[in-house]
């Protein structure tokens, strides 16, 4: 295995993470609270790196390698075994689960209003008899 440290990277291939199911084992749905869970309790910071001079900001969660108690918080499922880098296609995934549910409730929110608005034009017609 080879390990590459650097500041800056310029890649023209695409991530390695592999999406084919013959790669994969222990495959269990995301829960809408699991992938709520893991939303709620990360905190997003805005920053800058240290040995940037370019004053670039950057917007993510902050894994704690300092404080003995941490005091930036990032759900586990998103931080590496080693705890030195995001995974950031989980926070994807994760916000992906949220999306089709806040979808379903937005669709449930339509129709009832819709309900709602197809008897009150209802009564009204009733009222003006």
């Amino acid at each position: 295995k080879t390990e590459v440290h650097c500041n800056s990277v310029i890649s023209q291939v695409a991530n390695t993470v592999s999406s084919r199911l013959s790669v994969k084992t222990d495959i269990t749905p995301v829960t809408y609270d699991r992938a709520l869970a893991a939303i709620e309790g990360t905190e997003m910071y805005d920053y800058r790196y240290t040995d940037d001079e370019t004053g670039q900001h950057y917007v993510s969660g902050i894994i704690d390698d300092i404080n003995p108690t941490p005091q930036y918080h990032m759900d586990g499922m998103l931080i590496n075994k080693q705890r030195t880098a995001r995974i950031d296609a989980n926070l994807t995934g994760y916000h992906h689960v949220i999306i089709q549910k806040l979808l379903e409730r937005v669709t449930t929110l339509e129709t009832n209003n819709q309900e709602l608005l197809n008897r009150v034009a209802t009564l009204e017609k009733s009222d003006n008899k």
